[in-house]
């Protein structure tokens, strides 16, 4: 549909219509294959064409709004562990040099104030065999947990974390065995980390405002301006109310 891919299943099935947009069409769980070329319906002349289009992975990168969420939320239910992530150096984190362009200068220093900057680089390369919130709040705690054990065996038996690799390989059973082992559920981490992130929206709007509406894919803005113009736009999430994606929207550049 207008350039962009083929409509994908929806992350949930309570995926409702957080408003209907000047600008935006948004499809379940896909993104952009290239830019799309400019449409030419500037006078604002169409069919009245109805698309609908996801807010996240399509319109926005919500990569480190969700990272960050996590790594609060696991911080919360296993403080004396997710407290150690700052301490931690990107090499014994399992953090490859090719993720940071050779340079772990910047990662070296790190305090770690929002979230470590080793630990994004590896939930960054995690998340697509992740299935929810739940699961990256334990994909956060997993990582730590790793480099944790990592830094302290090393020297004595060559222990290193597990990869990122090894875990997106091994993901769909590992996470079961993890649920048990952390002593967490999947309905509880879920809730804790929506209680995170109406705790961060509260408190630091700006703040989550600019991870959030920082990341609109390159090429997407304009040509939906553009269909806009023409055609009736929605907007699709499962993860915000919608309160919330109007001012994420907003942000990004869009007339709601």
């Amino acid at each position: 549909v207008m350039g962009f891919a083929p409509i994908c299943a929806p992350r949930s099935r309570h995926m409702k219509p957080c408003c209907k947009a000047r600008d935006i069409r948004v499809l379940p769980n896909a993104r952009p294959r290239a830019a799309p070329r400019m449409c030419d319906r500037g006078s604002g002349e169409g069919n009245g064409a109805t698309v609908v289009l996801d807010l996240e992975g399509v319109i926005f990168d919500g990569n480190a709004e969700v990272m960050r969420t996590a790594y609060r939320a696991a911080t919360k239910k296993w403080p004396e562990v997710m407290s150690k992530a700052a301490e931690i150096s990107p090499r014994d984190a399992g953090v490859r040099s090719s993720w940071v362009g050779g340079d772990f200068s910047s990662y070296l220093q790190d305090r770690g104030d929002d979230i470590p900057k080793w630990l994004e680089a590896k939930l960054e390369q995690v998340r697509p065999v992740t299935s929810g919130p739940a699961e990256m709040v334990l994909a956060a705690r997993l990582c730590v947990s790793e480099a944790v054990a990592s830094s302290r065996n090393r020297a004595i038996n060559g222990r290193r974390p597990l990869t990122a690799g090894e875990i997106t390989e091994n993901w769909q059973e590992m996470k079961d065995i993890l649920y048990m082992r952390c002593g967490a559920e999947e309905v509880e981490l879920r809730h804790l980390f929506e209680q995170e992130r109406s705790d961060w929206m509260l408190s630091d709007e700006e703040g989550w405002l600019d991870a959030g509406a920082g990341g609109v894919y390159p090429g997407v803005s304009e040509p939906l301006r553009c269909y806009a113009k023409a055609d009736n736009v929605y907007v699709l999430t499962s993860d915000l109310d919608r309160q919330a994606a109007h001012k994420l929207l907003q942000r990004g550049g869009f007339e709601v």
